[in-house]
């Protein structure tokens, strides 16, 4: 028979802890793990990204390297990937395309939109990645607001 001292016996679920407190306690645990509004999980060196959403959410995080592990295609919802002032980001096309999904031109139809005081790195480890679909009234790939910010 298991001789159990009176410290270990509260710690053992049915024992010392009723089961009912046990599981509360292990589903809470759980929720506040699950409400984290945390930014997509890192993958190889960036992070990942499935939905037009998650890269948006993405490239707004300052010194990371987003690199694409599929082609991402905007939806007619979806606006412009937007990377915030002050944020130096790098986009890894990774041989995949971004595709805004535009057939006629306005003035918002960019692919990206890149704010006063940004750096864009945008790089292609793999050969093939493009940029495509944007389609505004002074261009449709990436716009500097204001004109004259740093891509490389």
């Amino acid at each position: 028979m298991l001789d159990l001292c009176r410290r270990c016996v509260p710690f053992i679920p049915g024992k010392g802890i009723p089961v009912k407190r046990f599981w509360i306690a292990v589903l809470t645990v759980l929720l506040l793990t699950a409400a984290c509004s945390c930014p997509p999980a890192l993958a190889e060196g960036g992070w990942a990204t499935t939905t037009w959403a998650q890269l948006q959410e993405a490239l707004r995080y300052n010194g990371g390297t987003v690199a694409l592990d599929q082609d991402m295609t905007a939806d007619s919802s979806d606006s412009a990937l937007q990377i915030p002032s002050g944020v130096t980001v790098t986009l890894d096309l990774n041989g995949y395309t971004v595709n805004r999904n535009r057939s006629s031109g306005d003035g918002l139809g960019h692919i990206l939109l890149v704010h006063e005081g940004t750096t864009l790195i945008l790089k292609d480890n793999r050969s093939g990645g493009t940029l495509t679909g944007g389609w505004a009234n002074d261009g449709g790939a990436i716009y500097n607001s204001p004109p004259r910010r740093s891509i490389a």
